[in-house]
């Protein structure tokens, strides 16, 4: 974990919204420049210690290496979407769109140790690919590693659905550290959970809870409107996230109660806002701050990722990674990618699972073998597959055809993991399986070897999963004590994916697990058979 505060800046820092989240996460804030106003003057009232600026980008890329700027060891930016909002008018030309360029120049001269990119997706809509590859590349020519990600803001415990884009580049470790140490709320925060407390019908100026005044004719139309409704009128539904909010015409969405348009104070209850942070500023710029902001929880949760994730890389390439390399060269490596894939070839086990694509059937199969012998599986895996589905109403497993299986397997609490996990990919993914390791770890019934596995073989992309059999085979192979701790499958799994081929990593999987079954076995291993005796520390012959 970082341990002192690290500064801070914020770039097109809107309200600084985005700023308050690094603040609470342990950051200290410089400041942050906007080209708006009013959302400076609420930047410097909700965060005094940092220098707020009324000042474009442009002029801070000009002048940056005479600005605090270059003190930071975090710049975080929320450029201008308007120009990839579906909400806005999506113009390919719009100059805001090359404002990017600007920061890459701030980037340049000051080097901070992270760049935090929020953005609306749309940035990774095929319309503005060249803006996005300008954004990712230009930071990585500057030495960066990059690495983003497509987030569910609801997916953080902001009570609304809002999904952004987060870039991180990285100078020192490698960005996916960042997102391998984001957690996903429980469950999701619903509207009437977020406005609790709030009067609904008195008015409180000082916390920007203040009403829109309707004419008798609106408000006979928002009589009408029920859960949903037209973009103008819109209600919300108590028993879920909020829509995402946005500032156009000045439309907050419906009261799910009243007839009337929700407050400010609502609106930032919904984007996640503590109601410390105050609007002291015209009602209607208010809204606007509010509808632009980033949602805080997704802020408050990627700082503290972005602050622990030194810490999660010096855990997972700790003392048994280091060892594991220093006494690994490219012949031994190559040695295990040639052996494990020939092995499979000649040797490999003809498994069913082996041969589908599918992502979630390979989830689920690898849900059922968790602990279990495969042999076992094996004898009930057709009839098991065909009871599980997944579906967008929530009903996809067969429950009690599922349970005949898990019973004859003693597995009985599988059913109830494939039950949650089922639940969560539908509210959480929209029914797609996700290929990101960080985003598998945070299903139900899956840790590390499952969202490794579930990587290679239904996306095959390398990644190695380790189980049991990668602790024995470490161990002898390497003449090293292991005690099968998580934090030593972290490292393993690290070692072993500078190990893994990018060409075949499905087949390199499979060798070696089948190896471990027949050849390193747990009992009596056929070291004769070895390939690997040679170079074996354990080696009998």
């Amino acid at each position: 974990m970082i341990r002192k505060q690290l500064p801070c800046y914020d770039v097109c820092c809107g309200a600084g919204v985005f700023s308050l989240g690094f603040k609470r996460a342990g950051f200290k804030i410089l400041g942050g420049i906007d080209n708006n106003k009013h959302a400076i003057e609420t930047a410097q009232y909700n965060i005094p210690e940092g220098k707020w600026e009324h000042l474009p980008i442009e002029s801070l890329a000009a002048n940056g290496h005479e600005h605090p700027v270059k003190n930071a060891d975090i710049i975080i930016a929320g450029l201008p979407c308007q120009g990839f909002s579906v909400a806005g008018k999506c113009k390919p030309d719009d100059h805001r769109n090359y404002l990017y360029k600007d920061l890459l120049k701030i980037v340049s001269a000051t080097r901070p140790q992270f760049v935090v990119i929020e953005n609306v997706r749309g940035l990774i809509a095929k319309r503005n690919q060249k803006i996005f590859s300008g954004i990712i590349n230009g930071l990585e020519n500057t030495g960066y590693n990059v690495s983003y990600r497509l987030y569910e803001a609801a997916n953080l415990g902001t009570p609304q659905y809002r999904k952004r884009i987060v870039i991180v580049a990285s100078l020192k470790i490698p960005a996916r550290y960042v997102f391998e140490g984001v957690q996903f709320a429980e469950q999701h925060k619903t509207v009437k959970e977020a406005l609790k407390g709030i009067p609904k019908r008195k008015e409180i100026a000082s916390e920007n809870h203040t009403f829109m005044v309707h004419s008798p004719k609106v408000i006979r139309k928002i009589s009408k409107v029920k859960n949903g409704g037209i973009i103008s009128y819109r209600r919300l539904q108590n028993d879920r996230p909020s829509h995402t909010i946005i500032s156009g015409h000045n439309a907050l969405p419906v009261h799910p109660t009243e007839h009337r348009a929700i407050s400010n104070r609502e609106a930032a209850r919904l984007q996640g806002i503590p109601d410390s942070f105050k609007f002291q500023v015209p009602r209607t710029a208010q809204t606007v701050q509010i509808a632009n902001a980033v949602p805080f929880p997704l802020a408050y949760k990627i700082a503290q990722a972005v602050k622990n994730a030194t810490n999660l890389k010096q855990r997972v390439c700790g003392e048994l990674y280091t060892r594991l390399s220093a006494k690994t060269n490219n012949t031994i490596r190559n040695s295990f990618r040639n052996d494990f894939i020939n092995f499979y070839n000649i040797y490999g086990k003809d498994y069913p699972w082996r041969k589908i694509s599918n992502p979630y059937k390979i989830l689920a199969t690898e849900i059922l073998l968790q602990r279990t012998k495969a042999g076992m599986v094996n004898t009930v895996w057709r009839k098991a597959i065909k009871s599980i589905n997944l579906s967008s109403n929530g009903n996809g497993l067969d429950k009690r055809g599922l349970k005949g299986v898990m019973k004859k397997l003693g597995i009985f609490n599988r059913v109830q993991t494939l039950e949650k996990m089922n639940s969560k990919i539908i509210q959480y993914f929209g029914n797609r399986i996700p290929s990101n390791f960080d985003e598998l770890m945070n299903l139900p019934g899956v840790g590390i070897y499952i969202a490794s596995a579930v990587r290679t073989f239904a996306f095959n992309i390398p990644d190695f999963p380790v189980d049991t059999n990668a602790f024995r085979f470490i161990s002898r192979f390497y003449g090293i004590k292991i005690k099968a701790k998580k934090s030593e499958a972290r490292q393993i799994r690290e070692f072993m994916n500078t190990v893994i081929p990018n060409k075949k990593p499905k087949q390199f999987v499979y060798g070696f697990l089948d190896f471990c079954s027949d050849v390193c076995s747990p009992v009596n291993p056929k070291c004769n058979k070895c390939s690997l005796n040679h170079k074996c520390a354990s080696s009998t012959i």
